[in-house]
């Protein structure tokens, strides 16, 4: 942590140096969650469940912050879901550029300057290895995928999962809300045989 608060901090002095800090938009992120095959180098997630190379929000939840002097307000947050990928139709909305037709991501400006505003998204899809699908509070994976060694974990089928109660995955609630795994499920299949059509 102290190389990437030194090395951040290089950044954004010299952009302060050029005389361009309050005409540059810096964005901290990440790719993925924990790296759980590199041990306790490789990170942890920490309530969340799992990490890369999975469905779980270990793997796939990672921090933005975003930092652009006299637009974004200095110390809001936001917790609604978006992808990496909207960071292109995002930064092409605000440069006055043109992106293309079937591009996946979704332009998340709105996100930045309004802390009430909401995802653009209807579902997150998850379709590395098990398969899962998220919209707002549920995540429904068809099949879980474990990566965590330790783990005493058992999963044979679809599981749900609400998130604004249970953010580690840890509590199946799928026999009490069938419907909603159903309506994931199709949501799901639909968005899978789209992109397979594409490919």
């Amino acid at each position: 942590m102290e190389e990437i608060d030194y090395n951040a901090a290089r950044v954004l002095d010299h952009l302060k140096k050029q005389g361009i800090e309050q005409d540059t938009i810096v964005i901290f992120t990440s790719d993925n969650g924990s790296w759980l095959s590199k041990g306790r180098n490789g990170g942890s997630a920490k309530p969340l469940f799992e990490g890369k190379f999975t469905g779980f929000e270990g793997g796939q939840c990672v921090p933005c912050v975003v930092c652009w002097p006299d637009t974004i307000p200095a110390g809001s947050v936001c917790s609604e879901m978006a992808f990496s990928i909207d960071l292109l139709p995002t930064l092409a909305n605000i440069s006055g550029t043109a992106v293309p037709d079937g591009i996946d991501g979704k332009d998340i400006l709105g996100l930045w300057k309004d802390q009430g505003a909401k995802t653009p998204h209807d579902h997150f899809f998850y379709v590395f290895q098990g398969k899962a699908v998220r919209s707002g509070k549920w995540k429904y994976h068809r099949k879980e995928v474990f990566k965590v060694k330790e783990t005493t974990r058992e999963s044979d089928g679809p599981t749900l999962y609400n998130l604004e109660e249970d953010i580690g995955e840890a509590n199946n609630v799928i026999d009490e809300h069938p419907e909603v795994a159903e309506r994931l499920d199709r949501a799901l299949q639909t968005h899978l045989d789209r992109i397979s059509k594409k490919n």
